[in-house]
């Protein structure tokens, strides 16, 4: 009894590795993008529960922050310095006195204030001003594959 499999022909079809690679990448991207949305559509929520106040604050934070998005701003440093936040806010701070002196006459007291030297304003201004850095740092960090939040030369797998 002799086995003759000459005649059988086997044919498989593979996808090529880089085609498989893709497709992943593509469902990758789509479902950051779906959160990224999600996120957009939460904050906006969230931002349009501030007082009136805040959201003017938030409005010159924004227009400052959006002029200092590029590449090599000094907002998507591993760790911006306190020095660098303080000019951020102080920046922040003049722009609103001379747009809405104002209101900036409302919002201030005579006393200075223990941990500020501009008043209660600049106590507003900070943390705003904090929470949206860390929000557009997140933001470019976890919803861009090409980059990777910056490790200092700290491996997070030790």
């Amino acid at each position: 009894m002799e086995n003759n499999y000459t005649d059988i022909q086997v044919t498989t079809t593979t996808l090529p590795h880089s085609d498989t690679l893709n497709t992943s990448m593509d469902i990758l991207n789509s479902e950051l993008a779906l959160q990224a949305q999600y996120d957009e559509l939460e904050t906006r929520f969230l931002m349009k529960n501030y007082p009136p106040f805040c959201q003017k604050i938030h409005y010159y934070i924004s227009q400052y922050l959006n002029s200092q998005d590029y590449s090599t701003s000094p907002i998507y440093a591993a760790y911006p310095s306190s020095a660098t936040i303080d000019n951020m806010a102080d920046i922040i701070y003049m722009e609103i006195k001379d747009d809405a002196p104002d209101t900036l006459k409302e919002f201030e007291t005579t006393e200075t204030l223990r941990y500020t030297k501009r008043g209660v304003l600049d106590l507003l201004i900070r943390p705003l001003l904090l929470n949206e850095l860390y929000r557009r740092r997140m933001r470019k960090y976890i919803y861009t594959l090409c980059s990777s939040p910056p490790m200092c030369g700290y491996s997070p797998f030790k």
